[in-house]
């Protein structure tokens, strides 16, 4: 049907924001599913969409889960996720969460308080695709590579801080984020 592989991939029956190359053509899209016939059925960003909306970010703390309990600073920078998710795409009544999902089919899932957090910090959940230099502030700033992006999720920490006083939010930072599900699955639609 003229969609490219990448389209292909993260084409699905459940509706989703999907985030596509900068090679595809110059504007966002709304299809019919055709095995549901549900419509829109999913939205495709583009790339340069998505990098020309409003920027936020700043220096977020970042913290694994599990032992070594690595915890590092870094400058990210991106689009709200509250932002794309209310605004850009228009959530309906009724959803719960959303699922954000990995080129590498890891994802996690994220209440709409958790979209919508901004920390002590006044740090906000980002869809991330630049970030600078670890334990640095101000420092120089990069787009992310192909092993993180073009996309990463970047959950603030609600308690800033190191194991045993920062809470772990390094463990929800997807990277290579290639689309994000609304939840709950509407009736007679599988999920991804």
């Amino acid at each position: 049907d003229g969609t490219s592989d990448m389209e292909q991939r993260f084409r699905a029956v459940a509706p989703l924001l999907v985030l596509t190359g900068a090679n595809q053509v110059a504007t966002a899209k709304t299809r019919v599913d055709a095995s549901t016939g549900a419509t829109p059925n999913y939205r495709t960003f583009l790339e340069s969409e998505l990098k020309g909306m409003q920027k936020s970010g700043g220096n977020y703390t970042c913290l694994k889960a599990q032992d070594p309990f690595t915890y590092f600073k870094q400058d990210w920078y991106g689009v709200k996720l509250s932002y794309l998710l209310n605004v850009e795409v228009g959530l309906k009544a009724g959803t719960t969460g959303i699922k954000v999902i990995a080129g590498d089919g890891f994802s996690t899932t994220l209440t709409l308080d958790e979209v919508s957090f901004t920390n002590p910090d006044e740090l906000n959940t980002l869809l991330a695709w630049e970030k600078g230099e670890e334990n640095k502030t101000g420092g120089k700033r990069q787009a992310i590579d192909d092993e993180e992006g073009p996309f990463r999720l970047v959950v603030p920490q609600a308690v800033v801080g190191p194991h045993g006083v920062g809470t772990d939010n390094w463990n929800r930072a997807v990277r290579m984020v290639r689309a994000i599900e609304v939840q709950p699955t509407p009736p007679g639609l599988p999920s991804v």
